[in-house]
């Protein structure tokens, strides 16, 4: 397939999941790039994976490892360590939209790619957590009393907007400081 084939084919399926990811919406013009970043970036990997004989599940597993590894660079209170993180958490959501798509483009959908999805983003919610978690007490042990809040706000949101919100306060932080 060529790279514009598999483009239209993320912009479509994603037509009907993000209300965003179709028209430009002066209301959420930060959800519009983000989706547009990651369907563009899947595209991209999709494109390229096409040629090999690497499985679905693979990008599913590395985006699970990548959150733990963004969870442990996280606890790791250098500046340059922090910023790979926040990267990385910002990042991984790429290999989530680039798994899915290229398992429905290779005819590789399974109820164990399906499992593997969710536990890979729950691994992905408690790396993050648990590594601002250890963050915030070498930063700031009085710190700890946002992260019930924080939490909450991801629960009652739940999407990675909040997630997105902490990653910035924490640049915010890098630079500041």
């Amino acid at each position: 397939m060529t790279y514009q084939e598999i483009r239209k084919q993320q912009y479509d399926y994603h037509a009907n999941v993000c209300q965003y990811s179709k028209d430009w919406n002066w209301s959420s013009p930060y959800t519009y790039a983000k989706s547009r970043l990651y369907m563009e970036g899947a595209s991209a990997m999709v494109y390229l994976l096409q040629y090999t004989h690497i499985h679905p599940n693979v990008l599913t597993i590395s985006y699970a490892i990548l959150a733990i590894i963004g969870g442990v660079l996280l606890c790791i209170p250098y500046r340059l360590t922090t910023a790979i993180a926040i990267s990385i958490f910002f990042l991984k959501g790429i290999l989530d939209l680039a798994d899915g798509h290229y398992a429905r483009l290779t005819h590789q959908t399974s109820y164990i790619g399906k499992q593997l999805d969710y536990h890979a983003g729950k691994i992905g919610t408690i790396a993050f957590y648990a590594g601002l978690t250890i963050h915030l007490v070498q930063v700031n042990v009085y710190a700890l009393v946002y992260l019930p809040i924080l939490y909450a706000m991801h629960k009652l949101d739940g999407r990675a907007r909040t997630v997105d919100l902490i990653c910035l306060l924490l640049l915010l932080e890098i630079f500041i400081t």
